[in-house]
């Protein structure tokens, strides 16, 4: 595979994702984009309940986490290491 087949692969699959975060929020969930790394997210979701939550780092990969939820309105995430990325509330 030559390099901007590679290229269009990886844009193709970020546009891919992108046109499915937009879908989660246009059902009533919530994205979070952390653009700067940190070993803790607060996650202001206003969903007014206790959503699923799963978080990508800034290269698509699935990434661990300890949660709590101070309200109904607010996660608290905390990483193992500092993290940038998304995380998708539904």
């Amino acid at each position: 595979m030559s390099t901007n087949s590679q290229l269009q692969s990886v844009i193709d699959t970020l546009i891919s994702v992108d046109n499915r975060l937009s879908n989660i929020e246009q059902q009533g969930g919530y994205v979070h984009t952390q653009a700067v790394a940190a070993t803790q997210w607060t996650v202001i979701h206003g969903l007014e309940r206790s959503p699923g939550i799963f978080v990508t780092d800034d290269a698509g990969n699935i990434v661990e986490f300890d949660r709590s939820d101070p309200n109904f309105s607010t996660a608290i995430l905390t990483f193992s290491s500092a993290t940038s990325g998304k995380a998708v509330c539904s």
